[in-house]
């Protein structure tokens, strides 16, 4: 049939690359322009050299997107999205790329404690290990990952609480501790990480039903599109309190180079939200069950998606005055 051979030939790898390419240059350009970028090195002074900062400072991208769609594969296997009885496929889809996560954070940690045998004396490397937050971070999110892919298959919505737990160790590697009020703060983060990551996921999970499972796709698309709107007011409602407890109040953020990338991951955020809208018009309300309506929607909230996480990930790292 035609309408099935459409998305076939659309290319999906190709379309994932150019995402996440486009995610990594605007990242790398969020932290030379708002000045996170790693310092230049200072003569005679000890050095980790740029491969090692550039890497540490960029891979906590690849980590947040990754984590995303592993959120959203145990959230199809959960069944909270639409229960369309292929539960188990997406359960062992979900374990798989759980492994990948739980490789990526344990190579973030291995390169953490690298940059730290560069920097460290021999004497107190073992020490600075241990008190790094990042490699904290990423050993504790590599084994809340790993017991989360070993449950998924018999305890999926198990699973799926535990990767949401997952992100907490990541998200509070930021800035939430020298915000005017940590605690209000790192609730209103850890609530702003979840978010994303559920829309980000749940597109993700809408994608892997529509390629594998083609006569399924369209009925989780009225729960993910109800998801997706509650994703935008809570993503809102967060990253406004976040911004302004972190950044010192409305008008220091409007005088910083922080302000500006806030503004513009706020830009993005509303194109997101247009693009939802779009979807809910011309693919639901018209119950469309073209996979090409999707993808053509899809793709460009995927591309979007990757900007705004490139910015929320260079914003961690951009110094808030």
């Amino acid at each position: 049939m035609p309408e099935a051979a459409a998305p076939a030939r659309v290319p999906v790898v190709g379309l994932l690359l150019g995402a996440g390419a486009a995610a990594a240059l605007t990242m790398v350009l969020v932290l030379l322009l708002g000045g996170g970028a790693p310092p230049a090195a200072v003569p005679g002074l000890p050095t980790a050299g740029p491969v090692l900062d550039w890497t540490l400072a960029v891979s906590p991208l690849a980590s947040n997107l990754l984590a995303a769609a592993v959120v959203g594969l145990f959230l199809l296997a959960s069944g909270l999205l639409h229960s369309t009885g292929r539960t188990q496929a997406a359960a062992a889809a979900a374990a798989t790329l759980a492994v990948g996560w739980v490789v990526l954070s344990l190579l973030l940690a291995s390169v953490a404690a690298l940059r730290i045998q560069q920097l460290a004396p021999p004497s107190a490397f073992w020490a600075e290990v241990a008190g790094s937050g990042q490699v904290r971070a990423s050993v504790s999110t590599a084994v809340l990952a790993a017991v989360a892919g070993a449950v998924v298959r018999a305890r999926p919505r198990l699973g799926f609480c535990l990767v949401l737990v997952a992100l907490i160790p990541e998200a509070l590697t930021g800035h939430v501790r020298t915000a005017e009020a940590p605690a209000l703060t790192t609730v209103m983060v850890f609530v702003h990480v979840v978010a994303a990551s559920l829309w980000l996921g749940g597109l993700v999970a809408l994608g892997w039903t529509a390629l594998r499972h083609p006569a399924s796709w369209s009925e989780q698309l009225t729960g993910f599109s109800r998801m997706a709107l509650g994703c935008v007011v809570v993503l809102v409602v967060t990253g406004s309190v976040s911004a302004l407890a972190v950044g010192g109040g409305l008008g220091a953020l409007v005088r910083s180079e922080y302000g500006v990338v806030v503004s513009l991951k706020a830009v993005l955020l509303l194109a997101l939200a247009t693009i939802g809208l779009l979807q809910r018009r011309y693919v639901i309300a018209h119950g469309s069950r073209s996979r090409r309506d999707f993808v053509l929607l899809a793709g460009s909230e995927l591309i979007l998606m990757g900007l705004v996480f490139s910015l929320a990930t260079g914003l961690s790292q951009t110094p808030p005055m």
